[in-house]
């Protein structure tokens, strides 16, 4: 096992407690927004780990998450845009594999820095979709969002803005992005598994980490069913914004 990866299974290395928090929070996300899991622990994994090694652990731990939600949500899964949204997934995040391996780390984050912040500036002006997203629409998010997921397993910004843009109810947009996610992680972990990137090290790193954030997937959704829909928006606006500003501080670091 890499060094890196053993430090993140020591309790007296910085990368354990980072690590091990970061997936607790990241799963209370998960669990009261549907998303955010990846976007608030692949930042701060990569502080210690190379993209390459903290995309795969996350990529894991959403495929468990959502296989262990899955029959809980499937009633409220909006099923129509859940399929046109993740089909374009099995092309565009084999794409973003292949950037994922190649691209300075820096240039990683800046990216994806301001495409969230893009996302957040759209969702807190409070413009929404006059009608239900067309399929056309509906396969290029999810394109995007598949090249962002094999990109750095953080493929929520375009979703988020679909689902709490259109005409979807909070509960309907948490499962079916949740949904989503599992099938995109799944896509991105066998096409590393191809390309020989993919370590039976890091397999048992997200197997370890997984009861962490299971925990805080059951905070979050006990959080959710409590919280009004205008909370749900602004809890959703306010974690991209956060970690927007985060993505973009890592990479203005590197580039020092």
């Amino acid at each position: 096992m890499s060094e890196s990866l053993s430090n993140l299974l020591q309790p007296g290395e910085p990368l354990f407690w980072a690590a091990w928090l970061s997936v607790l929070v990241s799963g209370i996300l998960r669990g009261f927004t549907g998303f955010g899991s990846a976007l608030f622990s692949v930042p701060i994994l990569s502080l210690f780990l190379s993209p390459a090694l903290a995309a795969p652990i996350v990529m894991g731990l959403q495929v468990l998450s959502g296989l262990e939600s899955l029959r809980k949500d499937r009633p409220v899964i909006d099923m129509r845009s859940t399929v046109q949204l993740s089909l374009p997934s099995v092309v565009t995040s084999l794409a973003g594999i292949g950037l994922l391996v190649s691209l300075p780390e820096s240039t990683l984050r800046l990216c994806m820095g301001l495409i969230v912040l893009g996302a957040v500036a759209v969702l807190a002006s409070g413009w929404r979709f006059e009608r239900r997203p067309g399929p056309l629409l509906t396969l290029g998010v999810g394109a995007v969002s598949g090249l962002l997921n094999g990109l750095s397993a953080m493929s929520g910004p375009p979703l988020v803005l679909y689902f709490l843009g259109g005409p979807f109810s909070p509960a309907t947009a948490r499962a079916s992005m949740t949904n989503i996610f599992m099938v995109q992680g799944g896509i991105s972990l066998f096409g590393l598994l191809l390309i020989g990137a993919l370590s039976w090290q890091v397999l048992i790193v997200t197997a370890l980490l997984y009861p962490v954030l299971a925990l805080g997937t059951w905070l979050g959704t006990a959080m959710f069913c409590r919280a009004s829909p205008k909370a749900y928006r602004q809890v959703a606006i306010g974690t991209l914004a956060t970690l927007a500003m985060v993505l973009m501080l890592q990479a203005a670091q590197s580039l020092i």
